[in-house]
Formats: structure tokens, sequence, C-alpha cells
């Protein structure tokens, strides 16, 4: 989510070191840690020198996976008491989502293409308590698509 890389510096007899990050930023620290704003693969290089004119290179790929969670809620409560009043996906790196929400005869209650909770009424009216099915098609950050299907119960 935030990826931070602790380098450290292993270096022997070196006067001056110098690190291409690999993200555009630069380091004249021996020990540091720098965060990288996004997933990919980076390469870094150590420069190392001494004052006799000694230098050499050392250079680490590193690969940052970014990081993607999806997770529905099980259940919700749309009674107006403002804990758990609607129904949405949560999660690490949504960026959007569609829903459909369908009754237990399979008739589709709710729908949304524009990330917008459910509140727990069909057509004006509050529906029953009872198990309903959702079906979810989600972009990540990346602009991925998943896809995911499960069920919440609904309690009043």
């Amino acid at each position: 989510v935030n990826p931070e890389i602790s380098i450290s510096d292993l270096s022997s007899g070196a006067d001056s070191i110098r690190y291409d990050l690999g993200d555009g930023k630069f380091s004249d620290m021996r020990n540091l840690v720098n965060s990288y704003p996004d997933s990919g693969t980076f390469v870094i290089r150590q420069f190392a020198s001494n004052s006799y004119g000694c230098a050499d290179t050392f250079t680490k790929r590193i690969v940052i996976r970014y990081m993607f969670v999806f997770n529905a809620p099980t259940a919700f409560s749309p009674n107006k008491d403002g804990t758990n009043d609607v129904y949405a996906p949560g999660g690490i790196g949504l960026r959007e989502y569609s829903m459909s929400i369908f009754n237990r005869w399979g008739e589709m209650v709710y729908f949304t293409d524009n990330s917008t909770p459910w509140d727990g009424t069909y057509m004006g009216e509050d529906v029953m308590e009872g198990v309903y099915a959702v079906y979810f098609k989600v972009r990540d950050f990346k602009g991925r698509w998943h896809f995911a299907s499960t069920s919440f119960v609904l309690l009043r």
C-alpha cells in the first residue's frame, strides 16, 4: 500500500556513496528508506568511491506489486441509526464499481454503475429482512476489472 524500501550500505572503505533509487530520486545517505509512489520494477544503483580513486557500483532490481483487496459486507442494517445504513464494498485499490442486488426470488432490487451504495429500498419502499445475492464488477486503481458474487443478510 505504501511501499517503503530500506537500503543499507554494506560497502567497505568507501568515502562517498551515491544512490540512484530508480524512481527519479537520488541520495547521498549511507542508510535510507525510500517510499515508492506506485507499483513497478525499479533498479537501485549504489555508486561507491574512496579518496584513492577506486570506485565500484552495485545494482539491485526490486519489484513492487500493487495491492488490491476487495471486501463485501456479509450483513447490513438500514434502520437509519447511523451505523451500517448502506451497503457497499470496501477494500484497498478500488476505483469504481457496479453492483447488482437480487432478492431470494431472483428479482433485481438494486443496480448501480456509478459506485453508489444501496440504502435497502426498492421502488421507494423498504425491502424485507432476509438474504440477498449481490454481483460486483470492480475496477482497481490500475484500471483492471475484477468480478465477484456473494450474499449478505439485511437486518432491520
